[in-house]
């Protein structure tokens, strides 16, 4: 009953700030191996009352049991590519926005038009766009996500596997699915000063995306010494 009441209370939370518009994006950045900025990754923030911040660790289970991530989803989206679109078009630049976007939300009917509409709104080019999705999408219903991902490449956005290691990776769907980028889990590079076998683990990870013509990031890089480790072994990207 608890854990009910507490459910309950973090829905109405999240319908509340999803019906004021008032979820936060945040931007983390994501750099080249020389340190050129390639662009960010929109976050989903939420506050509370008093100000404080509800870990997404909280909310966003939350929002996956009551089906209504595909609400945050797109309103960071939303937000996050009204302000890059700006800042692509006063400074000509080529930055790329990456958004995730959950299976629920990729298998919905109107997902390519929620996309469509907010691509128009912001004036961002659908090239600056790069959609993460998780790779459980390719065990659950592999068919449909593979058109899906065809409509988002022939709009001419980019397509990342996040946190891929994670969960049941195979290699077989991975060849089948036209994506471009993979997405390296942070509790793995956590772990790269520490642990041979995560070290091994990323290399075996980068190796794999190369041979499948994918490019690599990086998530969660925080030390120089994780840097130093990740360029030694050939990733492209990192995250942090």
């Amino acid at each position: 009953l608890l854990k009910t009441a507490r459910f309950l209370e973090m829905e109405r939370k999240i319908r509340a700030a999803l019906q004021n518009d008032s979820f936060l994006f945040y931007l983390q950045p994501q750099f080249d191996m020389s340190h050129k900025l390639r662009g960010f990754e929109a976050l989903a923030r939420l506050k509370d009352k008093d100000g404080s911040f509800i870990s997404p660790a909280e909310f966003v289970p939350v929002a996956e049991e009551a089906g209504i991530i595909d609400r945050i989803d797109i309103q960071i989206f939303r937000k996050a590519a009204c302000f890059l679109g700006e800042l692509v078009k006063k400074t000509s630049s080529d930055l790329m926005l990456c958004t995730n976007i959950s299976v629920k939300h990729l298998m919905k009917n109107n997902f390519i038009e929620e996309i469509q509409a907010v691509l128009e709104q912001s004036s961002l080019p659908p090239k600056n766009v790069e959609i993460e999705i998780t790779e459980s999408i390719m065990i659950e219903s592999a068919e449909k996500a593979r058109q899906c991902i065809d409509k988002i490449r022939s709009m001419g956005m980019k397509v990342a596997i996040d946190d891929f290691g994670t969960g049941y990776s195979s290699l077989s769907y991975l060849n089948k699915f036209p994506v471009n980028i993979l997405k390296i889990d942070k509790s793995f590079i956590d772990q790269i000063d520490s642990s041979e076998s995560s070290q091994k683990y990323i290399e075996a990870i980068i190796s794999i995306g190369h041979i499948l013509n994918l490019e690599v990031v990086s998530e969660g890089v925080e030390t120089d010494v994780q840097l130093e480790k990740l360029k030694s072994i050939g990733c492209d990207y990192i995250q942090g």
